[in-house]
């Protein structure tokens, strides 16, 4: 369709492609004439947004994921990935790769903690590891 036509095109296009702005004689209608066209709201969201504590909670998973089943922190960048969380949390922005590594050490950082509090627990005593190639 041309942009610079008379309103011929536009009745045409009306006509065409909104059938449902036509009135009983086949002319388009106008809003000072004819019904207000009917407006539909596809989607009303009642939740209400995430608290703070809730989005922390997204991300330190987020982050327990990468940690345990070793992947790269990128995949946090990827469309998949931001799909599933749209899907899963629609209100939870996924966060930058920057922070979600932020949270990966601060896990590492308090397991670390843990393990050396155990390791001093143990100074006393002594620690046996025992290896079976029948477990692997």
């Amino acid at each position: 369709m041309s942009y610079h036509s008379s309103t011929t095109n536009m009745a045409f296009h009306l006509k065409r492609i909104h059938p449902q702005y036509q009135t009983d004689d086949g002319s388009s209608s106008s809003s000072s004439t004819g019904a207000a066209p009917k407006l539909t709201q596809r989607k009303l969201d009642l939740r209400p947004p995430l608290s703070e504590k809730r989005k922390r909670e997204i991300t330190d998973k987020i982050a327990e994921f990468i940690a345990l089943d070793m992947r790269p922190v990128n995949v946090v960048d990827g469309d998949g990935f931001k799909e599933l969380m749209r899907t899963l949390e629609p209100g939870y922005t996924v966060p930058k790769r920057e922070t979600v590594m932020h949270s990966v050490d601060a896990k590492y950082a308090s397991i670390r903690g843990e393990v050396y509090i155990y390791l001093d627990l143990a100074a006393n005593g002594g620690i046996s590891y025992s290896y079976s190639p029948l477990y692997y």
